[in-house]
């Protein structure tokens, strides 16, 4: 009889907290868009100058070429990310369905 008290007791107060219906707000845009040098190859990417402490990466969403014709479906645009927001979202990124290329990677 007494733990059924406490258990009713706990059933109250966890009903009387307050429980917030906002969801959490947070920006998944990136710092800086740059459409420089989308043909480019990784290896000739040139960091636009400033921006030597970004990570710049050659991004798209979901099947970039026709499996049947090949062609393009999708180009690409390049993304550039601070240090903290590339760390949040690297791990991510291939299991949300983008195609991700680092072009420039800083020693973090």
């Amino acid at each position: 009889m007494k733990k059924e008290v406490e258990i009713q007791e706990k059933t109250e107060q966890l009903s009387s907290t307050e429980v917030s219906t906002e969801p959490n707000r947070v920006s998944t845009e990136p710092l800086k868009v740059s459409t420089e040098a989308i043909q480019e190859p990784v290896n000739g990417f040139k960091v636009p100058k400033g921006e030597e402490d970004f990570v710049h990466v050659r991004i798209s969403k979901g099947n970039r070429f026709d499996p049947n014709t090949g062609k393009e479906l999708v180009k690409p645009s390049i993304k550039v990310y601070g240090k903290r927001e590339w760390k949040s979202i690297e791990a991510s990124m291939q299991s949300l369905g983008f195609q991700v290329e680092v072009l420039h990677k800083p020693n973090f």
